[in-house]
């Protein structure tokens, strides 16, 4: 963005938000490219390829006759298909949803590549917010709504979480690191707001100790 001129110097820090919408309906479709790509590449290189990858090839194809094959052995084809299409539409805006205020209000920086690997604690609470949901949305975001948790503990199961978010919350306060939590609406607020003015990226040696 900041080397942008013109035109798309505008796009970026005013426009792009306008676009949103249709970008968001095109999300479920962009991670299915990418899972294809991912294994077929793998599949195509002898050296990575694993049965594991195999697996996943029959996943991803068993998926395509369980979404549309079945259901167009009841309706039409075409009706399968568009029922597809309209909930991998709908898909997208459920990401955001809930991966969005965890992740994109500006209070959660951006971290540029050369930090990736400096200070682990500092760069994940950082660039994470936990958000609060009512009942339904505890269980529909399963442990995603306690996203530093998620991200400092992301093998130990979200049933636990809630509990665990107290101890963390006092070991970030004792040493000086950022412990944020907004309700949802808020956080949601946020991350609209992020599209139509861009986030600072922090570089590595900003969030060094």
């Amino acid at each position: 963005m900041s080397r942008s001129r013109g035109f798309r110097r505008l796009y970026y820090t005013r426009l792009q938000w306008l676009v949103l919408p249709f970008a968001l309906a095109g999300t479920g479709f962009n991670m299915q490219k990418n899972g294809w790509l991912h294994v077929l590449r793998i599949l195509a290189d002898p050296r990575r390829r694993r049965g594991a990858h195999f697996v996943d090839l029959g996943a991803l194809l068993f998926h395509l006759v369980a979404a549309i094959g079945l259901p167009a052995l009841f309706l039409p084809a075409s009706t399968a298909l568009a029922l597809y299409v309209a909930r991998f539409g709908l898909f997208g805006y459920a990401i955001i949803a809930v991966f969005g205020p965890a992740h994109m209000p500006a209070e959660a920086i951006c971290v540029s590549a050369s930090g990736r690997h400096r200070n682990y604690l500092l760069r994940h609470v950082s660039s994470t917010l936990n958000f609060r949901t009512g009942p339904v949305g505890r269980l529909i975001c399963s442990g995603l709504d306690y996203q530093i948790e998620h991200h400092l503990f992301p093998t130990v199961s979200h049933v636990y979480y809630p509990a665990m978010s107290k101890l963390v919350e006092d070991f970030c306060a004792e040493r000086g690191l950022p412990y944020r939590r907004y309700g949802w609406t808020d956080a949601m607020r946020k991350t609209l707001l992020a599209f139509q003015t861009p986030k600072t990226v922090i570089r590595g040696s900003r969030v060094s100790p």
